[in-house]
């Protein structure tokens, strides 16, 4: 196994290069990063797009094999605002996601696909991954623009709205139309057999109320909303009370708390906005218990249990497995505090691990100490609990418990902001605890990357292109985020009629800069955030887009004042 370097910090080198030598490199990524995802930026300030409003179908991601030459690499596109109104177009901020373990070999610069439209634009991108712990391993993919080049069928995430559940290549999770993640499983081509092992992910609050213990569950929390971006349908977000669901309101909160559900081929990233437990019930409730955790069902029996942190694997040689009746299992229950940690569950119907980084920040006026521990309760036959006190038994529902497993926290009172974040990833049957471990070190080692900027020379261009440069754009706005102003620059081919026109993020025309006959060349342009009658705008996005007879681009700005 390659030495573990734990927490380290990766600057993320951002490089244009013309010039990147004829060495050819082979995929060395290490297998254990894989099941990694990589989020790439393909426009603003990163990638110098011609415009904003590109099809996605014009964006290709290929990687190059030494040995079998171009092949279209798996992506797919994630909007940068999951709430933006589902469109077709490729824009400033969206992302390109796909995975390490698709990347190829290094290509020479002059080595590029055979396609007279790629060639034609005079320019890819390639992105260089490299692992952080071992730099000497990298991985390459090169990013085109181009309709008629082939893209790979591929895609990793669909959503499905009307009956919430989340359809991946390699694993199906359902919402059961509400806000926690339930019923799961591991697909054929994800390695799993693609058997449903999973009941659902608890919350519990365990409250004093009045001097009479008091608990609500998840699924006794109020879902106001969901909201998701029906073209990236990657991240989901609800907006939940939380709240009893009774007849009575007393202890209803109005203020909601925002869950994101972020989904990925191989694993989903679930976090809260944090929570303020002192406002909770507005002093009229003490919560002395919170705990998240992860229910399987019966058709986990059989599934190994390991857990650790960055000391090591605990609990090695106990050989844990789920039977739904052993309780306890003698578990080391002992975590340290506010420290990440992660919970490992494998069999043959695929495993299941989950990366932990769940605080709680006490308030400096609490005077109450506070206890975090591994919650483990493996009991089918009756209801229990770890805790001290019964009357917070946290069991619901048909009161069976398979490997219930995550973290609690427990105080006299738990006055104080607490946070939630697990990375939990669904992985092929029958993995070991050292490929958890390692995963574990991976997530807080992030891969590092590069992205270079390569032109394809018109000495060698398609015929059809005759070596003539391209003398229509419309460049990035400069500053950008910019307060008090901004310089935007466009050329054009020929003497024509010109429009530049800004409109806010919601499609209103809010001023026109250009309305007139130019001459060919470059032209600039500066804007003061005023609209049409001298009003200073509010802080925001705009867009501003150039119109020619021959030509229509647009790009984004921000403007912060």
């Amino acid at each position: 196994m390659k030495k573990k370097i734990l927490f380290t910090s990766v600057v993320i080198l951002i490089a244009v290069s013309l010039s990147m030598g004829q060495i050819v490199e082979t995929n060395s990524l290490s297998q254990e990063r894989g099941y990694e995802v990589i989020l790439i930026d393909t426009v603003g300030h990163v990638f110098d797009v011609d415009s904003i409003l590109t099809s996605p179908d014009e964006v290709k991601v290929y990687a190059y094999h030494s040995n079998s030459g171009w092949v279209p690499m798996p992506f797919q596109i994630d909007e940068s605002d999951p709430y933006d109104t589902p469109d077709a177009t490729f824009e400033y901020d969206d992302k390109l996601m796909f995975l390490a373990q698709d990347l190829g070999d290094r290509a020479t610069e002059d080595n590029w696909v055979d396609d007279a439209e790629a060639r034609a634009n005079l320019k890819r991108y390639e992105l260089e991954v490299i692992d952080s712990i071992d730099p000497t391993e990298k991985g390459w993919c090169y990013i085109y623009k181009s309709s008629t080049l082939e893209k790979s069928p591929t895609k990793y995430i669909e959503y499905d709205p009307d009956k919430d559940i989340v359809n991946g290549k390699y694993y199906q999770v359902d919402y059961l139309k509400k806000w926690y993640p339930a019923n799961m499983k591991v697909t054929i081509e994800g390695g799993g057999n693609n058997t449903d092992f999973y009941e659902r992910t608890k919350l519990r609050f365990g409250l004093n109320f009045g001097g009479f213990p008091a608990v609500i569950t998840e699924n006794k929390l109020l879902t106001q909303s969901i909201k998701f971006s029906q073209n990236a349908t990657i991240r989901l977000r609800r907006l939940i009370f939380l709240a009893i669901d009774v007849e009575s309101d007393t202890l209803k909160e109005e203020d909601p708390v925002q869950f994101t559900m972020t989904h990925y081929p191989y694993s989903f990233v679930f976090s809260s906005d944090s929570i303020d437990t002192r406002d909770l019930y507005d002093y009229v409730a003490k919560i002395k218990i919170i705990r998240m955790s992860y229910d399987l069902d019966s058709t986990a029996i059989g599934m190994k249990f390991y857990h650790g942190d960055s000391s090591g694997i605990k609990d090695a040689e106990r050989n844990i497995i789920v039977d739904g009746q052993n309780g306890l299992d003698n578990v080391d229950t002992t975590l340290a505090e506010n420290k990440p940690n992660w919970t490992f569950m494998t069999s043959m119907v695929g495993s299941f691990l989950t990366v932990n980084d769940v605080h709680f920040k006490k308030r400096e006026t609490s005077e109450y100490p506070y206890y975090q521990y591994l919650y483990y309760w493996d009991n089918a036959i009756k209801r229990g609990t770890i805790l001290p006190n019964t009357s917070y038994d946290l069991e619901t529902g048909d009161s069976l418990s398979y490997g219930d497993h995550g973290m609690f926290f427990q105080s006299d009172a738990l006055q104080g902001f607490f946070n939630y974040k697990s990375t939990s990833f669904l992985l092929p049957a029958d993995q070991t605890a050292e490929a958890a471990q390692q995963i574990f070190y991976n997530v807080h080692s992030p891969l590092g990357r590069a992205v270079r900027l390569q032109t394809y020379s018109t000495d060698v261009a398609d015929a059809g292109n005759d070596g003539k440069p391209y003398t229509y754009k419309l460049y990035s706005n400069y500053p950008n985020p910019f307060n008090p102003a901004t310089t935007i620059s466009f050329d054009i081919a020929k003497q024509e009629n010109v429009v530049l026109n800004i409109y806010n993020i919601q499609g209103k025309h809010v001023a026109t800069l250009v309305d007139g006959e130019l001459n060919a060349g470059n032209h600039t342009v500066k804007w003061n955030g005023t609209d049409n009658f001298g009003t200073s705008l509010s802080s925001g996005i705009y867009v501003y887009t150039l119109k020619t007879e021959s030509f229509n681009a647009s790009r984004k700005m921000l403007f912060i004042k």
